[in-house]
């Protein structure tokens, strides 16, 4: 006869620690598309929004007024605000939820192609 005790708790740890790894995946995304942005006032950079469930366009004012051209992709300070405007919010992520890496500053496109800033992942 089989011994099904501690079957539950078995499963909740493992369902557990699938949501942290595929918490843990969707974050690195997300610093990934910051990294990688193109940059040239850190409007674009700054925004990138990580958020549960539905998508949050939000364009950050802060480097509105900056000059163009004053950031070339990599410049930590637009990076560095969207990682601290954005930490904690993977902290309630569960299996099951749908994840977000949204943008909503205006892109500007030197190829003139507009490329879609919302990645549900």
């Amino acid at each position: 006869m089989a011994n099904w005790e501690g079957l539950d708790a078995a499963f909740a740890e493992l369902e557990a620690e699938c949501a942290n790894v595929v918490r843990g995946m969707t974050v690195e995304i997300f610093k990934t598309a910051v990294t990688w942005s193109p940059q040239s006032k850190g409007v674009f950079v700054s925004s990138w929004q990580y958020s549960l469930n539905r998508p949050v366009y939000w364009s950050n004012p802060f480097y509105a007024d900056i000059p163009r051209e004053t950031f070339v992709k990599g410049n930590q300070p637009a990076i560095n605000e969207a990682f601290q405007i954005n930490s904690d919010k993977d902290t309630p992520f569960k299996l099951g939820d749908t994840v977000y890496i949204s943008n909503g500053a205006e892109a500007v496109s030197y190829t003139h192609l507009t490329l879609p800033t919302i990645y549900p992942v």
